[in-house]
């Protein structure tokens, strides 16, 4: 579940930075070739996937609203286990954004 909320929301946030690997994701996987439009269908049917199988993808969803955000994210940054972990481009803020657009 944890995978189907974030992703789309930390692909969204961050396509210009993964914007290669992206762009092959959407051509492999999707078969859209649609330059940077393509990255923005590819997450849609990235989503729309998850939510085929029955998973939810947002937070509201599930009953969270933005009021757990900064303890969900101060927790992720404490444990070092955030869902952007990638180099040292993790802050606590950069987590806070990508937990907002969940909801």
């Amino acid at each position: 579940m944890t995978l189907a909320i974030v992703l789309p929301a930390l692909w969204h946030k961050r396509k210009e930075l993964k914007r290669k690997k992206l762009l092959k994701y959407a051509e492999r996987v999707w078969g859209i070739h649609k330059g940077d439009a393509g990255i923005d269908k590819a997450i849609e049917k990235t989503r729309e996937f998850f939510e085929s199988l029955g998973v939810k993808t947002y937070l509201s969803d599930y009953d969270i609203d933005k009021s757990v955000i900064p303890e969900l994210a101060d927790r992720l940054m404490r444990h070092k286990n955030s869902m952007m972990q990638n180099r040292d481009e993790v802050t606590l803020e950069s987590t806070k954004i990508i937990l907002e657009d969940c909801i």
